[in-house]
């Protein structure tokens, strides 16, 4: 083992004459990790002894000054011989790094002052989390006179893998024997090896003194050899470093990559990891020969040797001029991830879900229409531009994270383009009634398509005959030439918004109840009549239904005739179909003037039965009695004789007017349905005309030649005033 001299150690002293103790201190010190195993720092005969273990890396001084022990490291610290250790003090990086992450004997350090109950000359510490620490400070006193120390052995008893030297240590002076049966002792001269498990029984004498005999129990775990990279694979079933064992991999192999501590090799059948420090084969190509020594388990389930004995027994042969990879399908990868695991393959034609990675990932499709989830591992994606409108050929490595199954890309490459896309008879637009859509491509081409805005494979439908859109529909498309060659993705997108060309249609159609909810529609119309306007309000007629249409931009009066295509919201108000313009009639023409307009006779009762038929259509009432002289807030109740409903002021034209309860009127007037009851709206005063009998009944008044009276009964001398008068016993209007 190497032995390295940490920077800036110095002693410091005990006050006190039967202690001493040793400091060392790791400021300023620069980045090394020793030997791939451990290392050791000696100082005044104090040892501390950096090991590896079943820690992810080798511990190592750094630029911050400490001294890191990883999960899983070692730290022996040795006292000088014939003295035990009584206190070790750390002083760490952080509170993160304490020294009670260290355990002694299986028990985690409770502080970083660390007081022996009972002092050794020796003790083993094991990280069970990253520790930092910027000095430790080893006190120590010598042992009782009365018996000399007993060896120490390195390294310390416990299971290994394969055979191991065996080191003894002792006192100044003293001849040290061992055995390894308990009876036959021997003296111990240099460094042996055992082969086997064993008890090596030790002790050390200086003339007549003699120390304790002490034991160390070595299990020795053998080492298993496999030929193959099939073989290795199938025998890892460990699932951490800790209860990983370590074997060797005896086979030719060649390196595929290399990525900082990553080293991928093939023996032609498969590849696999090598994990560990790599600085002497990182061309890719190299042929490697010997054995390869490491820990064998799945890191998160994926597959490696983590290497031991740092490549010592590898000899290096030939360079190819590059590694091939092998061509792969995203759907072969999946179907055998343990079997293209770590092997280095090409995946040909690949689409990009996005343009960007995402969390260091992105997914890709194959032209099979199979998806893959690419990891940045080695940096490639991020320092490469894609988009998903091209394809890629891509190569590296299947590698398991988890459950998850992901592809470590080591480069890529654009496919060329050299396959027109199809192109359509249509172009992308807004369409009144439904399309035919032709594709076309070049000869020798099959176009693949999808109408579900998903993007085409060659498993997608293959176009054959013209498609009909009937409704919006995005198209997708590509063209696939003999070799599999594939075009980019052409697309339309076909609107179709088929306007609405009767009355009866709009109501149908008119089931939203609030403006928030209503759809906008087009209503494409020809020579209709105007049978009434008033403020925003105008209503139409196609000659068996009446609608109103609402808003403002308008020039028509009533018999006018419309052509053209109104855009609006469609719903109903309070109960109201209506035709909410949103376009200002841009698009509506008069076709001609002073059409009649005539009002159809209904009753009362037919109103009421059938408001919703009849709704915004123009009607006259005959015989109309009025329940009150007035209108009040709007409404007046009348009646016909066949029932009665309400007439509503809605435009206030009869808030001045005044109403006999006793005669008759002939009332025109719109239907409407209000929440589910019918109404009448007049939008004119004109519209309501008083009934004038043709006789006076009840009223008895002289015949006289000349004698003028009114319909009252009243005698006048003259007529001053318009209106209708009975002279001589006869009606007579005057004008």
């Amino acid at each position: 083992m190497k032995k390295l001299l940490l920077f800036s150690m110095f002693c410091m002293l005990s006050m006190m004459s039967y202690a001493e103790s040793v400091t060392f201190s790791w400021e300023g010190a620069s980045t090394d990790t020793g030997k791939s195993d451990g290392w050791e720092a000696t100082q005044n005969g104090v040892t501390l002894a950096f090991w590896k273990n079943a820690g992810s890396n080798v511990p190592a001084t750094n630029k911050e000054g400490s001294v890191r022990l990883y999960n899983g490291s070692k730290l022996i610290i040795s006292a000088p011989s014939g003295c035990n250790i009584t206190s070790v003090a750390f002083t760490p990086t952080s509170n993160t790094y304490s020294a009670t992450n260290l355990k002694y004997n299986g028990t985690a350090l409770t502080s970083d002052t660390w007081t022996l109950d009972d002092p050794v000359s020796s003790v083993e510490l094991v990280a069970a989390a990253n520790a930092r620490f910027k000095q430790i400070v080893v006190t120590y006193m010598s042992a009782s006179s009365d018996k000399l120390s007993a060896p120490v052995f390195s390294p310390t008893a416990g299971s290994y893998y394969g055979a191991q030297t065996i080191t003894l240590s002792g006192s100044a002076n003293a001849t040290i024997y061992y055995s390894l049966d308990g009876e036959n002792y021997n003296v111990y001269t240099e460094p042996f090896q055992i082969e086997e498990t064993s008890t090596v029984y030790a002790y050390s004498k200086v003339e007549e003194k003699t120390s304790d005999i002490v034991t160390a129990v070595y299990t020795i775990i053998p080492i298993v050899t496999y030929n193959s990279i099939t073989d290795l694979a199938a025998a890892c079933t460990a699932t951490s470093a800790n209860d990983a064992p370590v074997v060797k991999l005896s086979a030719r192999l060649v390196v595929t990559y290399v990525n900082g501590q990553n080293t991928f090799v093939s023996d032609g059948e498969r590849g696999f990891l090598i994990y560990g420090t790599n600085t002497q084969y990182t061309t890719v190509g190299t042929v490697l020969s010997g054995s390869i020594e490491g820990k064998l388990y799945a890191y998160k389930n994926l597959k490696e040797l983590a290497i031991t004995d740092g490549w010592a027994n590898v000899t290096p042969g030939a360079e190819f001029s590059g590694v091939t990879p092998g061509d792969a399908t995203i759907s072969a990868l999946l179907g055998n991830a343990d079997g293209y695991e770590s092997s280095l393959v090409k995946i040909n034609k690949v689409n990009f879900e996005a343009n960007a990675l995402t969390s260091r990932s992105v997914t890709v499709m194959d032209e099979e229409g199979d998806e893959l989830t690419l990891y940045d591992k080695f940096n490639v994606l991020s320092a490469t531009s894609f988009n998903t409108s091209d394809q890629y050929n891509i190569t590296g490595f299947l590698a398991r994270n988890g459950e998850n199954v992901e592809f470590g890309v080591t480069a890529i490459e654009a496919v060329p383009k050299n396959v027109a896309a199809p192109t359509f008879n249509i172009e992308t637009g807004t369409y009144e009634v439904d399309q035919t859509v032709t594709l076309t491509a070049e000869e020798g081409t099959t176009i693949y398509y999808t109408i579900d805005g998903t993007t085409p494979t060659a498993k997608s439908n293959v176009y054959t005959t013209p498609i009909i859109v009937r409704e919006t529909t995005t198209i997708n498309a590509i063209a696939v030439d003999a070799k599999g060659n594939t075009s980019t993705i052409a697309s339309v997108t076909i609107t179709i918004d088929k306007p609405y060309t009767t009355i009866a249609e709009l109501n149908t159609a008119c089931t939203a109840t609030k403006k928030a909810d209503a759809p906008t529609v087009k209503f494409k119309f020809t020579d209709l009549l105007v049978t009434g306007v008033k403020n925003n309000n105008v209503y139409v007629s196609d000659g068996e239904k009446g609608f109103l249409i609402y808003g403002n931009g308008y020039s028509f009066k009533k018999g006018d005739k419309i052509s053209g295509t109104i855009t609006g919201l469609l719903y109903s108000y309070s109960g109201l179909n209506e035709l909410a313009v949103s376009d200002n009639y841009a698009n509506v023409t008069i076709t001609s003037s002073g059409n009649a307009v005539t009002a159809t006779e209904k009753t009362i009762q037919t109103i009421n039965a059938d408001y919703k038929a009849l709704e915004s259509q123009y009607v006259t009432i005959l015989n109309v009695t009025f329940g009150a002289t007035a209108v009040s807030s709007k409404n007046v109740s009348i009646s016909d004789g066949t029932g009665s409903l309400t007439l509503r002021d809605n435009f206030n034209i009869l808030s001045s007017e005044t109403f006999d309860t006793s005669a008759t009127y002939t009332v025109k007037a719109f239907v409407l349905n209000y929440n589910g009851t019918a109404q009448v709206y007049p939008i004119a005063v004109e519209d309501i005309v008083k009934n004038v009998p043709d006789a006076i009944n009840g009223v008895k008044v002289a015949t006289e030649e000349g004698s003028i009276y009114t319909l009252q009964g009243q005698k006048v001398e003259r007529i001053t005033n318009k209106g209708i008068y009975i002279i001589n016993g006869k009606k007579v209007l005057v004008k």
